[in-house]
């Protein structure tokens, strides 16, 4: 059954029980530079899918604490994947698309530990992931008068005022929040007739796009005041 112990576990914590879920997390993500991508050529995974599996780890460390023990993959039966789903949605209250993306880097971290060797328990194979149906779908838009809302506003405090910054260069040019914030002003080239152009490669799809801004709120402050460096947390948050 599970390793217990009195004392608090920590997020930091060093697990050296090669069977452990969390060393096997602790492992790929030390590997991750040297893991061929699925689908391509190409070795090391990106950044983003890196932060996934750290989110995952983190995530699952939560979780140990929440049920008091470390949970090994010979251990990961229906039982306790059926605790981990629970805890998601009824104390984290994670969306529905979070946790199906936790389950199937969860059921990876499983079959790559088995293809170097561990025991795994059998229901690791079984193990599903979900999404969000179609039809339960929120869609949040803002219409002009709430843009317009947004470009009136003043007397802001430093970090709401950054935050608004990024948040309307981000409806000008449509692009992912992990495109958004890495932006310099290496990114523009001016534009005849007075706009500018924003050159860049998107993170996802590694993807070269120029976009147009005419806007003049925003042209304004990307010449006179470029915003400062932030996080996605830090967007999200604010």
């Amino acid at each position: 059954m599970f390793t217990t112990g009195g004392s608090k576990i920590y997020t930091n914590r060093i697990v050296m029980n090669s069977n452990s879920v969390l060393f096997q997390i602790d492992y790929f993500i030390r590997n991750s530079p040297y893991k061929k991508v699925k689908g391509s050529g190409n070795i090391g995974l990106s950044d983003n899918s890196v932060r996934s599996y750290k989110s995952l780890r983190r995530i699952w460390d939560d979780f140990e604490n929440h049920i008091g023990g470390t949970v090994h993959l010979t251990e990961l039966n229906k039982d306790i994947l059926q605790q981990f789903i629970h805890w998601m949605i009824q104390l984290q209250k994670y969306s529905v698309n979070y946790q199906g993306q936790l389950l199937k880097l969860l059921k990876s971290i499983c079959k790559e530990a088995e293809r170097g060797g561990e025991q795994i328990h059998d229901y690791c194979h079984y193990i599903e992931s979900y999404r969000q149906r179609k039809i339960d779908r929120i869609i949040v838009t803002l219409n002009l008068n709430e843009i317009n809302k947004l470009k009136e506003l003043v007397d802001l405090p430093c970090e709401l005022e950054n935050i608004r910054k990024w948040f309307l260069l981000g409806l000008n040019i449509g692009q992912r929040i992990s495109d958004v914030l890495k932006i310099t002003p290496q990114n523009l080239r001016q534009a005849p007739r007075g706009g500018m152009y924003l050159d860049l490669i998107q993170i996802k799809t590694k993807k070269s796009i120029t976009v147009g801004i005419i806007d003049p709120t925003v042209l304004e402050f990307l010449r006179r005041d470029f915003p400062q460096k932030t996080n996605a947390s830090v967007f999200n948050k604010n």
